[in-house]
Order: structure tokens, then C-alpha cells, then sequence
């Protein structure tokens, strides 16, 4: 045999042996092994824990569902469902969620656009005719107080028994906006009868001094530049400062009216108490008067004191700021 004969036997046996081995190797690697039984108890456990977390996430599905049912069918025998739901007998669990957010904003209060300033002017009002109704009280009280009086001294007894009715009566016609107790066609007969020709006094309306004040201005609209906050206010403009006399007229219950204007601005304290023995209508037009005697006496520096922590007409400050560089 020759040498490449034998050479070649042997590359072929070596070859059949190490393919050999390799297929041992093979044979023996761990993932051509069959699974142990410790390996197939831990998939089983994990697949039963597995299963047990979907049971209860199925369950509380399930609840979910129901309680969102329920929600929804309150919500549909509450609201009206005819302008969100198409179809008639929808089932609760049907509604979508655009839908259900449709139903429940019908449900809740709407909530008006009112802004402070609207709500400052309305207390403002409230507060001025308030003050009308008090000062009512306070002109029957003292009538009643000084009739009294006199039918205390009086002997007759038909004189106080007169006087007593006529009393009555001209407490019984003082009208307040909170109600009438008492109606005046009574007062009337009443009268008739004891043959009175003195006539019934009507208090059933606002006082002259506090209508006049209540009056509307009609203000021109702002231009597209605001003018110089130095503008006296002789110069200011008419409707403004007709307005700013308005408002600041009226009396306020905690003094934030005409009387403090005049303090900031210097009036004596004695021209102001003669001014309110005189019951100007309008007196804040004698204090603008006074005022504008000092070159000082500017549209910013009135702006200053109606937005000062002691007056706060901030509505009023407002109306000044759209008209002028404050």
C-alpha cells in the first residue's frame, strides 16, 4: 500500500472519530436533556398564580363595569339624555364616555360671568339704598318719639286717642323695600272714616338726594390712545367726572364716600360738616371745587386715592384707567 493510500485511511478514520465525539457532545448538552421534575413543578406554580391574578382582574373588571353601569343610569334618569343619546332604551353600559360627560355637565350649576367689579357696584347699591331704608326708620322713630311726647302732657282723652291713631297710621305708611305689612287703600278708608283731610304721606320711594345719584351716565366709549394722566381735572372729561360725582355722592356705610375724599384731599373738616347740615345732593361736586384750586390737583392723583386701602372703589379707579395714562 502506498504512503498516500495510507494517508488517506487515516484522515478518514480521524474524521469519523471526531465526528463521533461531536455527536456525544451533542447528546450530553443540557437543553437535549429531558425537563426535570423540579423544573415542571415551577412552571406549573407560576401558571396556577398566573391564572389567580386573572381571576381577580377579571372580577374587579367585572365590579367596575357594574358600578359604572349604575353611575351611568343615575345620571340618565337625572339628566335628560334626549339633546346627547341617539336611539331610544340605550343601555347604561353603552354610553361613551363623550356622552357620559355630556349628561353630567347638565347636571351641573352654570355659573354666571360676573366679575368683581360688577359685584363691588352691586354691594355698592345695595348698601346705598339700605341706607335710604335706615334713614327711614330713623325719621319714624323720632316722629313717633316727639308725638309721644306731646300725648304724654296731653288731658283729653279723645286728643291722645286721636293722636295715638294718627300715629298708627303714619307709621303703618312708611313703606320699606323689605315688604308691606300694610296696605294703603286701608289707610285710606281709615281715614275716611275718622274724616281726616290731612293726606297719607308716600314714602315708597327712593329719596330725591339718592335718585339723583342713581341716575345712568352715559359715557363715550375710549379712544384708541389714553390721555395724560396729568390732566387736571378741571379739564377731565365731562361724563367721567359726572360719574365719579355720582358714585362718590352717595353715602357709604363704611365712610368711603365724599366725606373721606374731602379729608385726603385738605377741605376743613368745618366746611364738610356745613355741607352735610345743608344735604347737598351732590356734594362731591363742591369738593371736586375745592380741590381744584391746587395744581396738584390731577386725574392720577384722583386715581391714587380711589384705589388707596381706605376708600377701594375699585370699579370706579377701573372706569378712570380706561381713559386716561394713571
Amino acid at each position: 500500500m502506498s504512503a498516500t493510500r495510507r494517508a488517506s485511511l487515516t484522515r478518514g478514520r480521524w474524521g469519523k472519530l471526531k465526528a463521533l465525539e461531536q455527536a456525544k457532545q451533542a447528546a450530553a448538552a443540557p437543553e437535549n436533556q429531558p425537563v426535570s421534575q423540579r423544573t415542571l413543578d415551577r412552571v406549573t406554580k407560576e401558571r396556577d398564580e398566573a391564572n389567580k391574578k386573572l381571576d381577580a382582574a377579571v372580577k374587579e373588571n367585572s365590579n367596575l363595569k357594574t358600578h359604572l353601569r349604575n353611575v351611568a343610569k343615575k345620571v340618565m334618569d337625572t339628566a335628560n339624555p334626549t339633546p346627547f343619546l341617539s336611539g331610544t332604551e340605550k343601555d347604561p353600559s353603552e354610553i361613551s364616555e363623550q356622552e357620559l360627560i355630556a349628561l353630567i355637565g347638565t347636571l351641573l350649576p352654570v355659573e354666571k360671568n360676573v366679575t368683581l367689579e360688577s359685584r363691588i357696584e352691586e354691594l355698592e347699591t345695595r348698601i346705598t339704598l339700605l341706607s335710604g331704608e335706615l334713614g327711614k326708620l330713623l325719621k319714624v322713630k323720632l316722629n313717633v318719639e316727639t308725638r309721644l311726647k306731646e300725648l304724654g302732657s296731653c288731658q283729653d282723652l279723645d286728643t291722645v286717642q286721636q293722636g295715638l291713631k294718627q300715629l298708627w297710621l303714619e307709621s303703618c305708611t312708611t313703606k320699606l323695600f323689605a315688604g308691606e305689612s300694610f296696605k294703603l287703600k286701608d289707610v285710606d278708608s281709615s281715614q275716611d272714616e275718622q274724616g281726616s283731610s290731612s293726606e297719607t304721606p308716600n314714602h315708597n320711594s327712593i329719596p330725591p338726594s339718592v335718585q339723583i345719584n342713581l341716575e345712568r351716565v352715559d359715557i363715550a366709549a375710549p379712544g384708541q390712545a389714553k390721555k395724560a394722566g396729568d390732566t387736571h381735572i378741571k379739564n377731565m372729561q365731562p361724563d367721567l367726572r359726572q360719574l365719579v360725582i355720582q358714585d362718590l355722592s352717595l353715602y357709604k356705610g363704611n365712610g368711603a364716600d365724599w366725606r373721606l375724599m374731602a379729608e385726603r384731599v385738605g377741605v376743613p373738616g368745618s366746611l364738610v360738616s356745613t355741607w352735610q347740615q345743608m344735604k347737598l345732593s351732590q356734594p362731591m361736586k363742591n369738593v371736586l371745587g375745592v380741590w381744584a384750586t391746587s395744581p396738584g390737583a390731577t386725574v392720577r392723583m384722583l386715581h391714587r386715592h380711589l384705589v388707596s386701602p381706605q376708600m377701594r372703589c375699585v370699579m370706579l379707579a377701573k372706569r378712570i384707567s380706561d381713559y386716561y395714562e394713571v
